[in-house]
């Protein structure tokens, strides 16, 4: 099968292969990351071993790097974007979409310029969080969901790509450059993950630019919520590290 990244970019889908990494979810710089690289010496090198798309001098491009040699998929690094949709009547329509296990083998060796997707949707049951570009969301065709790596899917219509989709996405919380923890169910996690992407997403960014009292208060209430001595700890002190970083950043308040 044949599927297109871009108009101008191709690649072949190799079936029941795919990439033998964790996603990682890493809040504080709004990225999920499939990739074996940990630091940023790491990241620079494989952008030398590797060719695509990358952020290169602020371009804003989404990172998806191809071996030269066997011109395989290496790794991904996505940004989750700051919209949210109105609703999850979309999210469902991929969440009962089953997934094919594949990686993608480019057709020929060029670097390329990914955008960013638009909107996001995080499902406070069952963890999933999936990334749309706009144009994607009007049009019908055939989907197919591409499983690329543990619990983390490339998203096409028709054949072209247009967004990506993180299963259990709780479990996969971590700090820049960590590497995923152990975790436990935890219901109660995704329900606050729902409740801070929901809070820190346009418009109330623009709010917090202009330090709306109002969108602080919730900010310091939802912090006040986020327990970490049980349940999923780890993640949980990742996102209660995310919101508070947030309330210093905009309001200049440290927790």
């Amino acid at each position: 099968m044949i599927v297109k990244i871009l108009d101008s970019v191709f690649a072949e889908v190799i079936k029941e292969s795919h990439l033998q990494i964790s996603p990682r979810w890493m809040l504080d710089s709004l990225a999920v990351v499939v990739a074996s690289f940990n630091s940023m010496e790491e990241y620079e090198r494989q952008i030398m071993e590797t060719f695509g798309s990358f952020d290169s001098m602020g371009s804003g491009a989404e990172g998806m790097r191809f071996g030269q040699k066997d011109l395989l998929l290496k790794s991904v690094w996505f940004r989750v974007p700051e919209v949210n949709l109105p609703s999850d009547k979309v999210s469902l329509l991929w969440q009962n979409q089953e997934p094919q296990i594949g990686l993608l083998h480019l057709l020929s060796g060029q670097e390329f310029h990914l955008d960013p997707t638009d909107v996001r949707w995080f499902d406070p049951n069952t963890g999933i969080l999936i990334c749309m570009t706009e144009e994607s969301l009007t049009v019908a065709g055939e989907r197919l969901r591409l499983r690329i790596a543990e619990d983390f899917d490339l998203l096409f219509v028709d054949q072209k790509l247009c967004g990506w989709l993180l299963s259990s996405a709780e479990k996969y919380l971590v700090e820049l450059w960590e590497t995923s923890y152990s975790t436990e169910a935890d219901k109660e996690l995704k329900a606050l993950i729902y409740e801070s992407l929901d809070l820190v997403s346009e418009p109330n960014i623009e709010k917090m630019d202009n330090q709306d009292p109002d969108i602080l208060q919730a900010l310091v209430d939802l912090h006040s919520r986020i327990k970490c001595d049980y349940g999923s700890v780890n993640q949980r002190r990742v996102l209660c590290t995310w919101v508070a970083e947030i309330i210093e950043r905009f309001y200049d308040q440290r927790l």
